[in-house]
């Protein structure tokens, strides 16, 4: 699969058409690629079609929202603890509280995902234990992470991955967004 970046592109996606935005992420939803990575999750969940997203780290829930436009997919988002603002009213995410790292139900889960978004503490532990799980486990698919470049955590966690990794911010986070391919029948035209 061939995916395509441009932020003329990314940046005409009407973000203002979509309904349950969390009150805290109102401000940051809109706003341009490269800024926030809001629109380049939309375009990532509009790249697969019938499959399983895992959004790792709901927070608030933005990102699974932003995953879950294209309604073909089943999005589930897991945290450790529940800071929803509002219910996420969409027929297609699934909200889970647990520890992917004590959970074998959880594990499998992630596992049956072919794109994952990884957006934990930042603090390193987390990172690498799900980047070693699904190393041992031979997942295939990618991992988009969040805030590489912002956190010493995920500094660290992206200078040990060994996988092929694509730095995605210009088309995502300022803070830094970043996708490791687990496998290789996914590349990136980046315009």
């Amino acid at each position: 699969m061939k995916i395509i970046l441009s932020n003329q592109w990314l940046d005409s996606i009407d973000m203002n058409a979509m309904d349950n935005v969390p009150p805290y992420n109102q401000q940051y939803f809109p706003m341009a690629s490269g800024q926030e990575h809001y629109r380049l999750l939309v375009h990532l969940g509009y790249c697969f079609n019938g499959v399983t997203i895992a959004d790792l780290g709901t927070n608030r829930g933005a990102s699974a929202l932003a995953l879950g436009q294209n309604k073909s997919n089943k999005i589930y988002t897991l945290d450790i603890e529940n800071i929803l603002e509002n219910d996420i009213k969409m027929p297609n995410v699934e909200f889970e509280i647990g520890n992917f790292m004590e959970n074998e139900e959880i594990q499998k889960k992630i596992l049956s995902s072919e794109m994952i978004l990884l957006d934990l503490n930042h603090e390193y532990v987390y990172e690498i234990w799900i980047y070693d799980f699904l190393v041992r486990n031979n997942w295939k698919g990618m991992m988009v992470c969040d805030d590489i470049h912002y956190f010493e955590g995920m500094r660290r966690f992206w200078s040990e991955v060994s996988h092929t990794k694509v730095d995605l911010s210009k088309y995502g986070h300022s803070a830094g967004t970043g996708c490791i391919l687990f496998g290789d029948d996914i590349e990136f035209e980046m315009l």
